[in-house]
């Protein structure tokens, strides 16, 4: 156990103040965003509130830069002994990129559960700052359901919403973490870019599109899966 703890303390220590830093300056900025527009003139619903904010702009740059950290653990640079420390280390290569996938599902799994508590925190603020003429006690529920970035982040009763936002956290994990490997094995490590610009241009959609959310599941199962077999079957050649 204590080699294991070992492995993924290289994660967290390359990582945690980084992470940490960015969920608190996305968190800033899109508290920022909602007062500077709660302080305009204009009056909006909830749905349209939570858009004309930008905050789920705000949210997906956050989302690309945690994918750009995750995927520097483990990274060789210029003069780094990443690869010596590495290889000094009593388990196998391929199960320290296996657990660096673990962490990094981790990190993922907080950004979304953080963002969620943003946005419930910023939904509550509206109904106290709003004229009641706007608003009314389903407003929250309603925009959940209307609102394609609300809905995206919490699907309520739709399965294969959920199936989706797990089958990505799942790619993303894996495929952020074999990015360095391939890159110390002098390989080209791509999955991870697609799919965080994948996730980043389709991850809000509307209530009841199955169609794209299947299509989501099948892509992002399919790279992870790929990308699984070359960590420990193959040489990690394209994965």
């Amino acid at each position: 156990m204590k080699k294991y703890l070992s492995v993924l303390m290289i994660a967290s220590r390359s990582t945690l103040y980084k992470v940490i830093g960015l969920l608190f300056l996305m968190t800033a900025a899109e508290i920022l965003a909602f007062v500077k527009l709660s302080n305009s003139e204009n009056l909006y619903t909830l749905e349209t509130f939570i858009t004309e904010s930008h905050i789920p702009l705000i949210s997906g740059i956050g989302f690309l830069a945690l994918c750009f950290i995750l995927s520097m653990v483990g990274f060789e640079t210029s003069g780094s002994k990443i690869r010596y420390s590495i290889k000094r280390l009593p388990v196998h290569e391929k199960t320290i990129v296996s657990l660096w996938s673990l962490y990094h599902m981790g990190c993922f799994l907080i950004f979304w559960a953080l963002q969620l508590l943003i946005l419930l925190f910023l939904c509550y603020q509206y109904t106290r700052i709003t004229d009641p003429l706007y608003w009314h006690n389903q407003t929250l529920f309603l925009a959940f359901y209307q609102n394609p970035f609300l809905h995206s982040l919490l699907p309520l009763e739709e399965g294969s919403r959920w199936v989706r936002n797990g089958a990505m956290i799942f790619a993303l994990g894996i495929t952020s973490a074999s990015f360095s490997l391939n890159q110390r094995r002098d390989k080209k490590g791509i999955s991870i870019v697609v799919l965080a610009a994948l996730t980043f241009l389709s991850f809000s959609q509307d209530m009841g599109d199955f169609g794209a959310d299947l299509f989501l599941i099948i892509v992002t199962l399919s790279v992870s899966i790929y990308a699984f077999y070359k960590i420990w079957w193959g040489d990690c050649h394209d994965c």
